[in-house]
Parts: C-alpha cells; structure tokens; sequence
C-alpha cells in the first residue's frame, strides 16, 4: 500500500486482529470510548490534570495564582508521581 494513511490502518488492523473493512466503521467517539475505558481513572486524572497545567503554562487557560517556575514544579511533580 502506498498511502501512508492507508499503511497505517493496515498496521492498526493487523496489530488488533481486526479487518480493514471493520476499520472504516470508525469514528472519534468509538476511539474515545475506547481509550476511555483502557486508562485507569487515576491515571486519568493525573493527565487531564497535567493537561490543564500545561495549558495554564502556554497561556491558552489563565490562572495568576502560581509563577511560571511554580508551575512547572507541580508539572514536573506531576509526572515523577
């Protein structure tokens, strides 16, 4: 297969035992789901956490109760945890 795309969900049906025709059948919330139900809500928590961090650190959240540097202590807390 020549497509990088199409390479790709070969490599995906192939690494899960799944049919390309069943690939197709799709979509970002199915994914989600699955996803979802994989990650333990721990781990879960600790990312969505980390994640809203990080967009307090790039500026895309705005929140003035922590410094840049605290910020990225309780970052890097977060992940060494």
């Amino acid at each position: 297969m020549l497509s990088p795309i199409g390479r790709n969900a070969q490599y995906c049906c192939s690494r899960y035992n799944a049919s390309l025709a069943s690939f197709t059948s799709l979509n970002k919330s199915s994914v989600w789901r699955h996803v979802r139900a994989a990650v333990p809500a721990d781990v879960w928590n600790r990312v969505v956490c980390i994640l809203e961090l990080l967009f307090i650190r790039c500026h895309f959240y705005t929140l003035e109760l922590f410094t840049f540097s605290e910020l990225d202590s309780i970052i890097n807390f977060m992940f060494t945890v």
